[in-house]
């Protein structure tokens, strides 16, 4: 929660970093600053070689470097007081915080907060708490999760499944189990494993001395919570209080467990387990953090400062060589994180299809359909990749900087540079380029399973139809079925042999009026941006082969279906060839407005379809875009992105206001109406505007996936 909390800040308050400065190109930012090895800004590294970790670096993570290296859970946010400055100082909040809705909306907040500030203004102890808080904000706050959490939370995720199988294997079956006994049912044998984990939550305050002095105001309180025995034995620094089932208040639960039909052994293992639970909670000043610990015991705080410490693990020290301290940082042991696919290691597509059975109630009557259910869900799923760390740490500079590690092994290719990005052009809407498997192989899947299902369909769903409808059915397979399978060998022996290299790129740019008349509402006139999608070619003459054949077995089915009918008949026309500086253009002339008239453009190596044969020879052009420290063609990638936000939002502001202008003259909503949504929508488009671009890029190093982005933010002038 914390770490969402902060983010939401942070997205608001910088818009006003730098906002003395003159706004940047709304493309990709100009590079002040030389990128190093896997890209940084400023000069530095932001990934490094584990060996060339220094102490020094691995404390700016905060409390991470005190807490034992097994913790499974660390978020951590640094000066958020510097953020707070920023918020109140940026013009583009300010701006927001001014309008007439607003206002009205901060002026209830504040009503609706006043009788919690009357209760703070006539308690010592909670302004304290408070100024403590401040003043933690302008250091460190953080919350962190013991090593008991990884089996805590495998524990309460199997019983959850167990829960929804439970309930959905109920609704099929017909049986009448309560939600209660199934819910008691799936926790019960995980009961051992569901114990309050060590959960601390701690803040850095300047004067370790008065935090003490607050604690022992504190001390007296807590001795009046409910259910508190006594005052429990702890580590030095640190006062603890145990609530337990003293008074034996779980027996409560027997008769409204009765009453839900949990039958009698679940009830007493139940109210057994929930009697034997406590928690503990404890409360201390260690070094110069105030911390507040929960869990069973407090066994955990007797290991807090031990070596080695959370920051000395790899995935820490990877990322240790930014000279900043990071504003957010996020850890998540591989504990937390399951193996990936269906069901993770317990679990295959065997077993999941054996659950499916009852729902689908096939009953035992189609083993080959189930088996090959399997399969299907299996390789759907994919491999599945072991356990693994996760590490983000993120950045003030100019806007958000963040880096991310992630343990988990992918099959990515990041070998070679992502070099279709340099005919994304010099200022994209959106440009986004990958490179994945070959698109043979992932087709041939498609194409065999499809096969497969549909025989399934044919020999499961076909014989129960009525009569007319088999008969429809049977008269659609023999007139479309040639041509479908021609449509498949065309793919899978022509086209994507032709064109079977795995990267690819999207492209959103130079938007453009639609021109639909006025018959079309407000689509007429709306501004949409162009798309154009690009591949690599290895047979730019059988590319053009394929595309003859799909259009000649297109217009047999269009034929079939006009004779079907009983309609006029309208068919595919052919594409108009055409050399062009930069390949061969084939465009297609289907009369549509706004100027469209989607075309292929292909050379020796690339292919592009493009809404327009303009932009289609222009971003076959190389333009070399400019480099900067994320997004940067000449570096090994899996995948990057970069998107203007600031012309993205433009394109929106320009579409809000069509769309307000032809509501109020349509009369579809009143004039003044019109004008108050317009009077706070313009302002919030612009406040996105302050985000200027977003870049990032992804690649590997060994077992790890690496994504390096770059929001950039500059603040309204």
């Amino acid at each position: 929660m914390l770490r969402i909390i902060t983010t939401a800040c942070a997205l608001l308050a910088l818009s006003a970093c730098n906002h003395d400065a003159p706004a940047p190109a709304p493309a990709q930012p100009t590079p002040t600053k030389t990128a190093q090895a896997n890209g940084s800004a400023n000069g530095r590294t932001l990934v490094s070689d584990a060996a060339n970790a220094a102490p020094g670096n691995l404390d700016r993570f905060g409390a991470a470097a005190w807490l034992p290296a097994d913790y499974a859970y660390f978020s951590s946010a640094q000066d958020l007081g510097g953020l707070l400055e920023d918020m109140l100082d940026s013009r583009t909040l300010q701006s927001l915080a001014r309008l007439p809705l607003v206002m009205v909306g901060l002026s209830k907040l504040e009503e609706s907060l006043q009788p919690l500030t009357e209760v703070i203004e006539q308690t010592p102890l909670l302004q304290e708490l408070l100024s403590l808080g401040a003043e933690a904000a302008e250091r460190e706050i953080f919350l962190a999760g013991g090593k008991e959490l990884e089996t805590f939370t495998k524990a309460l995720s199997e019983a959850y499944v167990e829960i929804l199988i439970g309930a959905a294997l109920q609704g099929a079956t017909g049986q009448t189990r309560t939600s209660e006994s199934t819910m008691i049912a799936a926790m019960l044998p995980h009961r051992r494993s569901l114990r309050m984990p060590p959960i601390v939550l701690g803040m850095r305050v300047a004067d370790s001395d008065r935090a003490k002095k607050f604690l022992s105001g504190v001390a007296p309180y807590m001795q009046q919570l409910p259910g508190i025995v006594a005052k429990t034995q702890s580590a030095e620094g640190f006062e603890a209080w145990t609530i337990t089932d003293a008074n034996g208040s779980s027996e409560a639960l027997q008769p409204q467990l009765r009453r839900a039909g949990v039958p009698k052994q679940d009830r007493d293992a139940f109210v057994a387990w929930v009697a034997g639970q406590q928690i503990t909670i404890a409360l201390g000043v260690r070094d110069d953090y105030l911390l507040l610990s929960i869990s069973d015991t407090t066994d955990h705080l007797n290991n807090l400062g031990s070596e080695p410490t959370l920051a000395s693990q790899p995935v820490f020290r990877r990322a240790r060589a930014r000279a900043d301290t990071p504003m957010l940082t996020t850890y998540i042991s591989s504990g937390l994180r399951p193996p990936s696919g269906i069901g993770g290691e317990n679990m295959d597509g065997k077993d999941m299809a054996a659950l499916l059975r009852p729902l689908l109630g096939l009953a035992e009557d189609h083993p080959k359909f189930f088996e090959d259910l399997g399969a299907l869900i299996s390789e759907l799923a994919g491999p599945i990749t072991a356990a693994a760390p996760y590490l983000t740490v993120t950045y003030r500079n100019e806007g958000l900087e963040t880096l991310t590690i992630d343990g988990r092994q992918s099959t990515a290719d990041s070998s070679q540079p992502l070099t279709l990005l340099a005919h994304a052009g010099l200022s994209p809407t959106l440009a986004y380029a990958s490179r994945a498997e070959p698109s043979q192989a992932s087709y041939k899947r498609f194409s065999h399973w499809t096969r497969v299902m549909f025989r399934h369909y044919q020999d499961i769903v076909v014989p129960g139809m009525p009569e007319s409808s088999r008969d429809e059915f049977e008269i659609a397979r023999s007139v479309f079925g040639p041509q479908v399978a021609e449509l498949d060998a065309i793919m899978q022996d022509v086209l994507l042999p032709a064109i079977d290299e795995h990267d690819s790129m999207l492209v959103l740019d130079q938007s453009f009026n639609l021109e639909l008349g006025p018959s079309a509402g407000f689509a007429d006139g709306l501004a949409v941006p162009r798309l154009a999608l690009m591949w690599r070619v290895q047979n730019s003459s059988q590319v053009a082969t394929a595309f003859d054949r799909a259009r000649a077995a297109i217009n047999h089915m269009l034929v079939k279906a006009a004779e079907q009918g009983g309609r006029p008949v309208v068919e595919l026309p052919a594409p108009q060839a055409r050399t062009t500086a930069n390949g061969t253009l084939y465009a297609y002339d289907l009369s549509l407005p706004a100027g469209l008239s989607p075309c292929v453009l292909v050379n020796g190596e690339k292919m592009i379809f493009a809404l327009t044969p303009a932009h289609a020879e222009q971003l076959m052009k190389n333009a070399q875009p400019a480099t900067n420290d994320v997004v940067d063609h000449d570096k090994g990638a899996s995948s990057a992105v970069a998107i203007n936000v600031a012309a993205l939002s433009e394109l929106l502001r320009t579409d809000a206001m069509h769309m307000l202008r032809w509501a109020s003259q349509s009369e579809q909503i009143p004039a003044a109406q019109a004008t108050l949504i317009w009077t706070h929508l313009e302002p919030a488009l612009k406040a996105l505007a302050a985000m200027r671009s977003y870049q990032s890029r992804t690649w590997h190093e060994g077992h790890e996936t690496i994504q390096h982005s770059w929001l950039k933010v500059s603040d309204q002038r």
